[in-house]
């Protein structure tokens, strides 16, 4: 582990350094703001970033370069990602389909009514209550459940209720 090993180098110990190190043979563990001998002895680059390891076989400047390139495809990518669900509707929304709690297997659904999924779990709820009146109450939560299968799942807690 070396950290900052040339802060207080001059040229001729750093040189010496950067031989030694290209022809070392075992691993080192470096952390360094010298660009210029992270270039020289380098040849894997890890960087941890919110909370994620991003391991390049890449000297310190191939490393900037495919860290651009791994931005960019990544924003690509969530923009091409928005405009699909902006496309489609069935994406962009949450349909709630409310049924009697009384013979689950038997009973059609009441309603189908779209709410946009910006709104959260509280319009999801509030809409879920507005369309039925004896669905039952999710036993961990108390939330509103809806109709899946032949159970009846929390909107809230994912909690499955009458499954057999």
């Amino acid at each position: 582990m070396l950290d900052e090993p040339t802060n207080h180098l001059d040229i001729e110990s750093i040189v010496w350094l950067e031989e030694f190190l290209t022809t070392y043979e075992g691993s080192v563990v470096l952390v360094s703001h010298d660009k210029s001998f992270l270039d020289n002895v380098t040849n894997r680059t890890v960087e941890i970033s919110m909370g994620k390891i991003h391991d390049y076989k890449a000297n310190y400047s191939k490393y900037l370069i495919l860290r651009k390139e791994r931005r960019e495809t990544q924003l690509a990518a969530a923009k091409n990602q928005q405009r699909e669900i902006e496309k489609t509707p069935e994406l962009s929304e949450v349909r709630v389909v409310a049924a009697k709690a009384k013979a689950p297997e038997a009973e059609p659904a009441k309603a189908v009514k779209p709410v946009k999924a910006e709104a959260g779990m509280d319009a999801v709820n509030a809409a879920a209550k507005s369309m039925q009146s004896d669905a039952p109450a999710c036993n961990t939560c108390g939330h509103i459940t809806i109709r899946s299968g032949t159970c009846y799942k929390c909107l809230n807690c994912g909690t499955s209720m009458g499954c057999s």
